[in-house]
């Protein structure tokens, strides 16, 4: 069964898209800390990327507004900065509908390759961490006691005409990866303790 793809998982199946599902962004208070994980407060960080107020610069603001697009289910944004190398599977609704049912708990950047303003495309290597109803069946909520799901990828970028864009990417495989974060760093699943005594231990 064929699913729809973006950078942060494989979607959602066809026979199991809800034909009509809500389509308002949620709202994030600027002045807190953006979900892409840069420690700049969302309002001068990804908020004027989804806005196009301030385009992203380089192919890492891009890959960190896309992630946080997400977070606020903002499919529009992730439509027009995708540029399939065949847009027909891409489906909106499918995208909608992982991005709502989907508890998005962080980002890391493992690694850059060119991707700067004067590039003409760059990739950049990342792992996004979420929890879907599915893996976390200890509620009608997201259990916190269980670890998130971790999705590693290295995405491919290109500008085009100043613009960047999300092309396609290749899913790492965490297992050989080294992928977990360092284990004195902020645990992904946002409980606020460190990796080694939260999702790590």
């Amino acid at each position: 069964m064929a699913c729809q793809n973006t950078e942060f998982a494989r979607g959602i199946p066809p026979l199991m898209l809800n034909t009509n599902p809500q389509s308002a962004t949620i709202s994030l208070d600027s002045q807190k800390p953006c979900p892409c994980g840069s420690n700049t407060a969302f309002a001068d960080c990804c908020s004027p990327r989804l806005t196009g107020a301030s385009p992203a610069r380089t192919a890492e603001q891009l890959m960190r507004s896309r992630y946080t697009a997400h977070v606020v289910c903002d499919v529009d944004y992730l439509v027009k900065t995708w540029k399939a190398p065949d847009p027909r599977p891409v489906n909106p609704n499918a995208i909608r509908q992982w991005a709502q049912e989907s508890d998005w708990c962080g980002l890391v950047i493992h690694d850059t390759t060119d991707g700067n303003p004067d590039d003409p495309d760059g990739w950049v290597e990342f792992s996004a961490f979420y929890r879907t109803p599915e893996t976390s069946p200890a509620s009608s909520q997201y259990s916190h006691r269980t670890p998130p799901c971790q999705h590693r990828e290295k995405s491919h970028f290109v500008q085009i005409d100043g613009l960047w864009y999300y092309v396609e990417g290749e899913t790492v495989d965490t297992s050989t990866s080294g992928a977990k974060p360092g284990r004195n760093t902020p645990c992904p699943c946002g409980s606020g303790k460190k990796f080694k005594r939260c999702c790590g231990a």
